[in-house]
């Protein structure tokens, strides 16, 4: 699975280039939004993967919950005792700050703006039909009115009770406790965020097209801070006497009450959410990668110059959600297309690494990245990489080399092939069986050696083989068959339809499923069906690992089934793109999964619970893993990170 391709996201550095941050963390898939309690001083966020996250200002993980729909809103009290979230159905939850749910009631309207009273005693929510509706923690309507727009950004004023409300095209109004609007003014900008001070005297507005607008409490407009770029976050501390915000370009800047730009310095990336400490002392940033960032106000408006090419690594979180352990990382690929091109594939049993560019040889790096071998050039169209036991097989549509990774040498088999499809290394070191154009299949040990050759009844689409060196073929009409170690027919199945069928091997036997059927089909060696097991939707990919089996959907959502027991563990995270591999624990190993999420490299175990995450400098193009050794091709630069024991005791 290292070989395969991936999607290759937009390059994005490091969130700050100027300024010097305390710690940073990161979420397990993009940021949706984040909040700060101002009394608890917690910081909720929470991501697209459904998780809501609770972290003390130091960047450690307090709690962490995954709720089993969509996270759209969060909204919680000053001292986080009570936490409102709206999710997808869409219905408001009650949190507890240890995260048991108290209530939760349906909604008959879709909100986009949630927020909390000092207390949590009340959340005030507008919906996508210009309505303001306050409910009580029992789900209890206080009052539903008209709104003049959608409101997009709410604020309870916590001196007065009053709400404080904007419209992303350019309203700003007033409510009382009742719902009654007490003012209402216009602007002809978009608003980007809004923030409010303690007693509703300060109201900054982040308006693209005029910078921070300012209105007191009885909706006069005090005036506009200009700024050199357009803003479109905004956060206020208690008193109003400090204001932080990000701009359209990414930049972050500083300004005072009395409109002063205290400071405006780069990000790489531009923020999607702000929060300031009420006393003025530090901002929390939050990037859509999933990455949260602490700023002393001390380092933001230092005198320090900005300058893009800062290369301090010192500020890597205190939190343990990032955690390098780079072990070395080297220059591989002469431009970007060369390494756009590469394909990387860990070696069995070792810590080597296999590398193929578009120069057409096979490079060998061992576990400090230096060079082991390099094999001759292979010629022909396509390139396949495959690992087995004892070294690794590598391929054009014509050409087949074998790498011995005892003896360090790599030797092309003698003779040239016909468009070889299909390529799968058998346990004895050498032999593999490969399959020319989908339709003969031979058993062969390198150098130069063919075992046996049979012609296929039909097209093969996959194939699979066992630790006794028998074949499962699938051919294009849904047919399996099953070969034997000397190419001997010894069973078959036909599929009662003609979807794709995946196949695997399991001990004692196949499993296979149909690509739109929900069922999982177990077969002796000779293919005959012996038990069935139902799965929750339509599988995509079968892979086996070790004694389990991986079985995924189209969407990147997965289980872990054990043909043992039957016992089977679901993970309805959609990772698409995503590896699985056997990862050493305190208790023997565990199943974990690498995936990319957006910019950031990230590891779980299969039940989503974060093991490591790193986000390289430049645009990740190919990743690799194997047991503890992850590797990771950012831009030209190839690097080794060694992966923590997870501790399962």
């Amino acid at each position: 699975m290292g070989s395969s391709s991936r999607s290759r996201p937009t390059p994005v550095p490091r969130a700050s280039i100027g300024i010097p941050s305390s710690w940073n963390w990161f979420s397990h898939g993009p940021l949706r939004g984040m909040i700060l309690e101002r009394e608890s001083l917690s910081i909720v966020a929470w991501d697209d993967a459904r998780h809501l996250y609770r972290l003390n200002v130091h960047g450690q993980l307090q709690s962490e919950i995954r709720r089993d729909e969509d996270i759209r809103l969060i909204a919680s009290s000053d001292t986080g005792e009570h936490t409102f979230v709206v999710t997808s159905g869409p219905s408001l939850s009650v949190l507890t700050r240890e995260g048991p749910e108290r209530s939760r009631i349906s909604l008959p309207f879709e909100p986009i703006a949630l927020a909390s009273d000092p207390f949590g005693d009340y959340a005030v929510l507008a919906s996508k039909d210009a309505r303001l509706i306050m409910l009580d923690r029992q789900g209890k309507t206080v009052y539903k009115t008209s709104t003049p727009q959608n409101y997009r950004h709410l604020a309870f004023v916590p001196a007065s009770g009053q709400v404080i409300a904007a419209a992303e095209q350019g309203v700003v109004a007033s409510h009382d406790l009742r719902g009654n609007l007490l003012w209402k003014e216009t602007m002809y900008s978009t608003i980007g965020g809004m923030g409010v001070d303690h007693a509703g005297t300060t109201i900054a507005l982040a308006a693209h097209a005029y910078g921070i607008v300012r209105f007191n409490a009885n909706g006069k407009r005090e005036g506009a801070y200009q700024l050199p770029r357009p803003p479109h976050l905004v956060a206020i501390d208690f008193d109003g006497s400090r204001m932080v915000g990000g701009s359209v370009d990414g930049f972050l800047f500083a300004v005072d009450h009395a409109g002063h730009l205290l400071a405006e310095k780069p990000l790489a990336e531009k923020a999607s959410c702000i929060c300031i400490d009420p006393l003025g002392r530090f901002a929390i940033l939050g990037f859509a990668s999933g990455e949260i960032r602490f700023f002393d106000w001390a380092n933001i408006i230092s005198a320090e110059p900005a300058t893009t090419d800062n290369k301090d690594r010192s500020t890597v979180s205190s939190s343990t959600a990032r955690d390098p352990h780079e072990a070395w990382s080297n220059l591989i690929s002469a431009d970007e297309e060369e390494a756009r091109s590469t394909i990387l594939e860990p070696l069995f049993e070792s810590q080597q690494l296999a590398i193929s560019t578009n120069r057409r040889t096979i490079r060998i790096v061992d576990a400090d990245g230096r060079d082991l071998h390099e094999s001759a050039r292979l010629e022909g169209t396509g390139r396949l990489l495959v690992a087995g036991p004892g070294g690794l097989f590598a391929s054009t549509d014509r050409r087949l080399l074998f790498y011995d990774a005892r003896t360090r040498i790599s030797a092309l088999f003698a003779g040239d092939f016909f468009d070889i499809s299909h390529l799968l290394p058998l346990q004895t070191p050498g032999e593999a069986i490969i399959i020319e154009s989908c339709d003969t299949i031979h058993r062969i040990r390198t150098p130069d050696s063919f075992l046996w050759k049979e012609r296929l009844p039909g097209r093969a689409s996959s194939v699979a083989v066992d630790h006794e060196s028998n074949v499962a073929v699938i051919l294009e009409d849904q047919q399996m068959i099953i070969l034997d170690s000397v190419g001997k027919k010894r069973g078959r199945f036909q599929a009662p339809r003609s979807a794709p069928l995946l196949v695997a091997s399991i001990s004692g036997g196949w499993v296979t499923a149909s690509i739109d059927e929900q069922e999982l089909r177990y077969h002796d060696s000779d293919g005959r069906v012996k038990a069935t097991a139902t799965l929750p939707w339509d599988p995509w990919g079968i892979y086996r690992l070790g004694s389990q089996i991986v079985v995924t959907r189209a969407n990147g959502q997965s289980l872990l089934v054990q043909p043992s027991d039957g016992s089977v563990l679901e993970n309805t995270e959609p990772r698409e793109g995503a590896s699985y591999f056997s990862l050493p624990s305190s208790g023997g190993s565990i199943v974990a999964r690498a995936f990319l999420s957006g910019p950031t490299m990230t590891v779980t175990d299969f039940a989503g619970k974060l093991v490591w995450r790193q986000r390289p400098i430049d645009v990740i193009h190919q990743f690799a893993v194997r047991e503890r050794a992850l590797w990771i091709l950012a831009g030209r630069h190839l690097a080794m990170y060694r992966l923590p024991m997870v501790d399962r005791r």
